[in-house]
C-alpha cells in the first residue's frame, strides 16, 4: 500500500460522502485505473472483482482537464470497517487490462488541536493569597494577618523577575545615525492548521498552466500552418490569399504569446503557494 494524497471529488456533495467513508473507516482508495476507459467499465470491472459486495458505491477525483474522463483515482465505499478489511485483502495484486491496480493506505482522521489559550485555566496565587491561606497552618495565617496592614500601605511593585523588558527606541529616519544597522525581520513560528484553499489554489494553478500550455501548442500549430499557406499562396502568385494567411499566422503568434505568459503566470503562482507552505505532520510553519 501507499500513502494517499489528498482525495478531492467531483462536487461538494460527493466530497461529504468521502470524509464520511473516511471518517468511519470503511473506505478505499484505488489507483491506476485506465485512463482509456470510462468509469462505469472501471465500476463494472470492481464489482466482478467483489461480487459480494452489492452496496458497493463509488466516488471518482476530479479530473484536472475538462476533456479527461477521470485521474485514475476512485474511492469505494464499504457497509462498515470489517467489510473495507475482507474488500482490501481480494483486491490486493489484482491487475485489469495489464494495468496493476494499487491500493492507497487512507489515512486516519486526527483530531485538531485549537490554537490560543487553554479551556482550563491553572489558578494562579500571584495576586490572590486567599488561596494560599486554605491549607496553610495556623502560624502561618497570624502571620500574615499581622502583616496585612504594612502591605496594604505600601505601593505595589511588581518584582524584578516579572518586570517586562524595556522596549528598544529605533529611530527609522533615513539618514539618521541611530538607524538599525541589520533589517527587521517577522519571525513567526506558532503551528497553525492548513487551510484546504491553499492546497485548492495550487492544483487550480497547476491545472490553469496545464490547460494555458496546451491552448498554446495549439496556438503556435495554427501559426505554422497559416506560414505555410502563406507561403504557398505567394508562390502562386495569389497576394490577397498570402497577406490573408500572413494575417492568421500573426494573430495565432499573438495569441500563443499570450497564452505562454498566462501559463508562466499560473506556474509561478502554483511555485509561490507550494515554496510558502512546508508541511509538518497536519500543521505548516508560515
Amino acid at each position: 500500500m501507499t500513502m494517499s494524497k489528498d482525495f478531492t471529488a467531483k462536487d461538494r456533495s460527493s466530497q461529504s460522502r468521502v470524509n464520511t467513508w473516511r471518517r468511519e473507516n470503511r473506505m478505499v482508495i484505488l489507483k491506476g485505473m485506465p485512463l482509456n476507459m470510462p468509469p462505469e467499465e472501471c465500476e463494472a470491472a470492481c464489482r466482478v472483482r467483489l461480487p459480494q459486495h452489492q452496496s458497493l458505491q463509488f466516488e471518482w477525483e476530479r479530473p484536472c482537464n475538462p476533456w479527461r474522463k477521470h485521474r485514475g483515482r476512485v474511492a469505494l465505499g464499504f457497509e462498515n470497517a470489517e467489510v473495507r478489511t475482507e474488500a482490501e485483502q481480494t483486491l490486493a495484486g489484482w491487475h485489469w487490462d495489464f494495468h496493476p491496480i494499487l491500493i492507497q493506505k487512507v489515512p486516519k482522521p486526527r483530531f485538531r488541536r485549537v490554537c490560543g489559550k487553554s479551556a482550563t485555566e491553572t489558578k494562579s496565587t500571584t495576586n490572590n493569597p486567599s488561596l494560599l491561606t486554605e491549607n496553610a497552618p495556623s502560624n502561618i495565617i497570624k502571620s500574615l494577618s499581622s502583616a496585612k496592614t504594612t502591605k496594604e500601605t505600601a505601593t505595589f511593585r511588581r518584582p524584578l523577575s516579572q518586570a517586562p523588558p524595556a522596549a528598544e527606541t529605533i529611530d527609522l529616519t533615513a539618514g539618521s545615525p541611530a538607524a538599525p544597522a541589520r533589517p527587521l525581520t517577522l519571525r513567526l513560528s506558532t503551528p497553525v492548521n492548513v487551510p484546504c484553499a491553499a492546497a485548492t489554489a495550487v492544483q487550480e494553478a497547476c491545472c490553469i498552466a496545464a490547460e494555458a500550455a496546451a491552448a498554446a501548442d495549439a496556438a503556435v500549430a495554427e501559426a505554422h500552418a497559416a506560414t505555410f499557406r502563406a507561403f504557398t499562396a505567394e508562390a502562386a502568385g495569389d497576394i490577397a490569399a498570402a497577406a490573408s494567411a500572413q494575417e492568421q499566422a500573426s494573430a495565432a503568434e499573438e495569441r500563443a504569446r499570450s497564452v505562454y505568459g498566462a501559463a508562466a503566470t499560473a506556474a509561478r503562482i502554483a511555485s509561490a503557494y507550494s515554496s510558502c507552505i512546508s508541511p509538518l505532520d497536519d500543521f505548516c510553519r508560515y
